[in-house]
């Protein structure tokens, strides 16, 4: 239940992440909006990564 919840949390944190670089790169100048969707996933993808491997050391 623990990692549930850890996951739940990484989605949050990944919206906010990709949201805080969308802003960021629009300061700068650059069109965030068209790095929104590809910094989401992967932050997305290092999080699953991440509760994989951690599923799998607290089973084994």
């Amino acid at each position: 239940m623990d990692l549930v919840l850890v996951a739940i949390f990484w989605l949050f944190f990944a919206l906010l992440t990709a949201t805080v670089a969308t802003v960021v790169l629009s300061i700068a100048g650059v069109d965030g909006e068209t790095y929104f969707t590809e910094v989401y996933v992967g932050m997305v993808l290092l999080g699953l990564i991440w509760y994989v491997l951690a599923g799998r050391s607290i089973r084994a």
